[in-house]
């Protein structure tokens, strides 16, 4: 631990000399003075000013605030610490705690650090002073004792490693108000099974010990009182062996006894019942937490329910201890394992599929472990002879499209770790788009939820998305740039930083990748990156001679899904059997999916990979007639332009028509022009222009682009296409409810 440096003059040096010069009477006692109060008329000394490590203490006993005195002396606040700034509070494990005369609290250092301030000092000592501050601490050092407290004050002691107080014989100082008094009970909590004994006092005058001691008094003036917790069991000053369990202590060690408790590998605690180690659920969950799971527990151990204050402490230890384990990934629905695929069916009874060697199973567990939330459906099991033309009886999807549709089905049941593409659900009014994406959720992936709304933001987004496998958006009518930004890094599994709430300095990353399913009529041009990663498949849309009921379609949809899910199941396992044998020649954009895709058209003898790319080339070309810049260039554009930087292009590319008046989007500057190409390349590239930058190696230091028309852009014979494809009025077989 390096030490910090020593100031010229001390803060109780400097109060006292303003003091002196103010001609006020001083009584001087080593580190420790009583003087005539600058802030009223004293006769007799009643302002006490005591010095302890970088500051100082000062108290009047006639009730004088102290702002009052340092006004007083002309002096400020910044005064009563031995520098300007405040102090910083050096922990063992390099945490630095920075105070600011305003009482302003930061962090630096190792801020995820558990260690207690001053721990290293007691491992010599038998007597121990728990107080909340790092102040208190060095107040108790002051008054000749030994003390240790958490970092950031009430409400945190779950974080800290507390076991350098085993055996040790401990007296927790409370703060005199309900925070004050609620932290010392929680902090018993933790003590009550490790030390010697444990003893609450309180301070005879003033909120904390370092009022108490800059009044006067000494660590044997302290009040000891009998500790009232919500229940009616109390903490006396007894050996904690002795003591009877409080709720709270009885609730933690029957987690202890029936939970693995670990943190995820974004921090988050959970706990996993011993006899279902492959789920994993989260300590706050609502209903479906563990904190709501140990409370049933507990009424139907001893008849009585748990108090809230008592679960409260309960999940906040929980929460310390679990965050001492070795992060580990938890898995939503769907995890690879071994050359397997294990599928959570979110069943009571634990059961996972298995999905390997061409062939599936259903087991009572699996070798990892998935998270299971509110949104946590229950699969269908298969049951009865496996019939997959079923589905095209509820899912009125184009003959053309189908396959499309079954490899992103597949896709979502046999890939963790890859991307899904987007499955875009993009037809006229009428066309049961909503009906039909609630039944593709209820095969992969079931919840109370299965539509979700438009988010209004990134937050908002994070919100929908984090809590299953399949996030299904339902009638979006548009794609703002956040949320198409949004949607990719879903698809990727990238992450996006931002701060965490409720913290300065914290941060927080956000990072999953999902299965997506977006339905809407029409939502205009997409953005290049996120048109690059869809499959749109087309809904026909239903004739009215032909619609049912809901209650008709769900009946029959109910009847039939059991033996659809076999098949699918079938079908999946043959598919993660085969894609690492295909081969198709070419690496497109979404490759992990085309390949699936080509084993789907393999096995049942379509073309739906062709269907796919020709989608992929008409999703490029309407994603670039959305860009006034780059539909110019494209028009405009004839022979090369080598080496030349965004400026240039700018200058050399026109707006078309309107008399040449530049349209609403039209790039400001070179960096515009660069940030429009560098969007645009891959769909550019994609109808056979060549479009590179030099990375700025060259002698001008700058970004140059050379730019390549292809000898025919196809796509300028083609009318701008919209995101809904063609449907067709023929009415099916059996046809749905919109």
């Amino acid at each position: 631990m390096n030490p910090l440096p020593q100031p010229a003059e001390t803060a109780y040096q400097r109060i006292l000399t303003a003091l002196n010069t103010s001609n006020r009477q001083v009584v001087v006692h080593a580190d420790r003075a009583m003087a005539q109060c600058p802030a009223h008329d004293d006769r007799n000394p009643s302002l006490a000013v005591t010095a302890i490590e970088g500051q100082v203490l000062i108290y009047c006993h006639a009730g004088c605030d102290t702002e009052s005195v340092v006004r007083a002396l002309d002096m400020t606040l910044a005064d009563l610490f031995d520098t300007p700034r405040g102090v910083t509070y050096v922990y063992p494990d390099e945490r630095r705690v920075h105070r600011d005369p305003q009482k302003r609290f930061r962090q630096s250092g190792n801020t995820r650090g558990r260690s207690l301030f001053r721990a290293d000092l007691i491992a010599s000592v038998e007597l121990v002073y728990v107080v909340e501050g790092e102040k208190d601490v060095l107040a108790v050092e002051a008054a000749g004792g030994t003390a240790v407290c958490p970092a950031m004050g009430a409400g945190k002691s779950a974080n800290f490693d507390w076991s350098p107080l085993r055996g040790k014989n401990v007296v927790i100082v409370a703060d005199r108000d309900e925070v004050g008094r609620r932290h010392a009970s929680t902090v018993a909590i933790h003590l009550y099974a490790i030390a010697s004994s444990v003893t609450i006092v309180e301070p005879r005058s003033g909120k904390d010990f370092a009022d108490h001691y800059a009044a006067g008094f000494s660590l044997a003036d302290l009040d000891t009182v009998l500790h009232a917790q919500s229940e009616p069991e109390s903490m006396s000053p007894r050996p904690a062996s002795q003591e009877k369990k409080s709720a709270a202590v009885r609730l933690v060690e029957l987690a202890k006894e029936q939970y693995h408790l670990g943190c995820t590998d974004d921090g988050e605690p959970f706990g996993a019942r011993k006899s279902q180690p492959h789920i994993a659920i989260p300590l706050r969950g609502g209903r479906s937490g563990l904190r709501a799971d140990l409370a049933a527990q507990y009424f139907s151990d001893n008849g009585t329910a748990a108090g809230g204050q008592a679960l409260m402490d309960a999940i906040s230890i929980l929460d310390g201890l679990a965050a001492r384990e070795q992060p580990e990934r938890l898995y939503l629905r769907v995890a690879s394992a071994a050359d397997a695929v294990y599928v959570d069916t979110g069943r009571l009874d634990g059961q996972v599929f298995r999905i390997g060697d061409g062939t599936w199973s259903l087991l009572p567990s699996a070798p990892v472990r998935f998270l299971r939330t509110k949104l946590t459906g229950e699969m269908t099991l298969p049951a009865g002879e496996p019939n997959l033309d079923l589905l095209w009886e509820f899912i009125n999807v184009a003959v053309e499209d189908r396959p499309i549709l079954l490899a992103t089905l597949i896709a979502a049941l046999v890939s963790s770790d890859t991307p899904h593409p987007v499955l875009a659900l993009f037809a006229e009014q009428g066309s049961a788009k909503s009906t039909v994406t609630r039944m593709i959720v209820d095969l992969i992936d079931p919840s109370p939820v299965p539509l979700r709304q438009a988010p209004r933001d990134a937050d908002s987004w994070v919100t929908a998305a984090a809590g299953s496998w399949v996030v299904a958006l339902d009638n979006l009518s548009g794609i703002s740039p956040w949320l198409s930004d949004s949607l990719c890094r879903a698809v990727t599994g990238d992450g996006s930083v931002k701060r965490a709430l409720y913290t300065d300095g914290g941060l927080s990353i956000v990072s999953f990748r999902r299965c997506l399913i977006l339905n809407g009529i029409d939502v205009g041009a997409l953005r290049p990156d996120l048109a690059e990663r869809l499959a749109v498949v087309e809904l026909k849309r239903i004739d009215l001679r032909s619609r049912r009921t809901e209650s008709e379609i769900y009946e029959e949809w109910a009847k039939a899904r059991p033996r659809i899910m076999g098949a699918l199941l079938q079908l999946a396992a043959t598919v993660h059997n085969g894609r690492s044998f295909a081969n198709l020649g070419f690496t497109p954009r979404m490759a992990d999916f085309a390949r699936l895709l080509a084993v789907v058209d393999s096995e049942m003898g379509t073309n739906g990979l062709a269907r796919y790319m020709a989608r992929a080339n008409q999703l490029s070309e309407d994603s670039l007639q959305g860009d006034v810049f780059i539909e110019s260039m494209r028009n405009s554009c004839t022979l090369p332009l080598i080496g030349k930087t965004g400026a240039e292009l700018l200058a050399i590319v026109q707006p078309t028509g309107d008399g040449g008046r530049r349209p609403i989007g039209w790039p400001k500057n070179g960096r515009d022009v660069t940030t429009v190409l560098k969007r645009n390349a891959t769909a550019l590239r994609a109808l056979g222009w060549t479009i590179e930058d030099d990375g700025a190696r060259n002698h001008r230091n700058v970004l140059l682009w050379s730019i390549r028309p292809p000898q025919e852009d196809k796509g300028l014979n083609c009318s701008s296409q919209s995101s809904r494809p063609v449907t067709s009025a023929r009415p099916l077989k059996k046809n749905m409810a919109s």
